[in-house]
């Protein structure tokens, strides 16, 4: 009986499926850090064949790596004027450029009007758009700069 076993055994032949999928992407929607720390975006990819992933800033890309089924971009200090969306993309043999993004949003410094009245005196040294940027922000208040680009430029 166990001869007969063997032969039935060994004339079965075993066929392992494999099922061919595009890429999803699996990624928390925000990401908030703190000024100066660091910041790690994480993006799950699922897909049979693995993927190929880019990670862009707008339409500057930051990072690519070949068959991945997870992927990290990480900012080692953040700044305020890291505060916008970053997008992942996927492609594999069968589907291409599947994104997906991440919105990080960086918790800036609180800056007093004394520095901002510091930064003013500093630029109306200068001769150029020195004015106008002392309009902008001229008012003695204290500023949160989350978007706030003209204060980041002026105190970094």
């Amino acid at each position: 009986m166990s001869n007969y076993a063997y032969n039935v055994h060994k004339s079965i032949n075993v066929y392992t499926t494999f099922f061919l999928d595009g890429p999803s992407i699996t990624i928390q929607t925000v990401e908030i850090v703190n000024e100066t720390e660091k910041a790690v975006l994480t993006a799950e990819v699922i897909s049979n064949p693995l993927s190929n992933v880019s990670w862009y800033r707008g339409s500057n890309l930051l990072k690519y790596e070949n068959s991945v089924n997870t992927t990290n971009l990480i900012i080692e200090k953040a700044r305020c004027t890291d505060t916008r969306n970053y997008t992942v993309t996927a492609s594999n043999t069968v589907r291409v450029n599947v994104t997906s993004s991440v919105q990080l949003i960086v918790n800036c410094k609180y800056i007093c009007s004394s520095q901002i009245n510091t930064a003013i005196k500093a630029f109306r040294s200068l001769k150029n758009s020195s004015k106008e940027i002392a309009s902008i922000i001229g008012e003695k208040k204290v500023f949160k700069m989350t978007h706030n680009y003209v204060l980041h430029l002026l105190l970094y």
